[in-house]
């Protein structure tokens, strides 16, 4: 929850304080933990070490790009492209969730 309010203010510098950005941001959250359960589902996947190091790499690229570098002038692209960017670590985290609970027994 911290991690979509924070999505939330770092979406509202580039859109500006809009209940769309809000919008935005809740709805991009609820896709990608379904995208998430129905990757678990389909998908049976057997080690979780590529997904921490995806992670990893995902709260890097976070951490060190600059916000302003996504500001791109097709409103509906740059929406797309900053909700699903700024979500990543939200879905690595539902598949880690639900990886772990279809199946407790794999192994970190």
């Amino acid at each position: 929850m911290l991690l979509e309010f924070q999505n939330i203010t770092k979406s509202s510098l580039l859109f500006g304080s809009t209940w769309l950005v809000n919008s935005f941001t809740i709805t991009a959250v609820l896709l990608l933990i379904l995208l998430a359960n129905l990757v678990t589902y389909y998908f049976h996947i057997k080690d979780v070490r590529p997904f921490y190091f995806l992670l990893c790499g995902s709260i890097l690229v976070l951490y060190l790009l600059p916000l302003h570098k996504l500001n791109i002038h097709n409103y509906y692209l740059k929406a797309t492209l900053i909700e699903v960017f700024l979500n990543i670590p939200i879905f690595l985290q539902g598949l880690f969730s639900s990886i772990h609970l279809k199946n407790p027994l794999i192994k970190i």
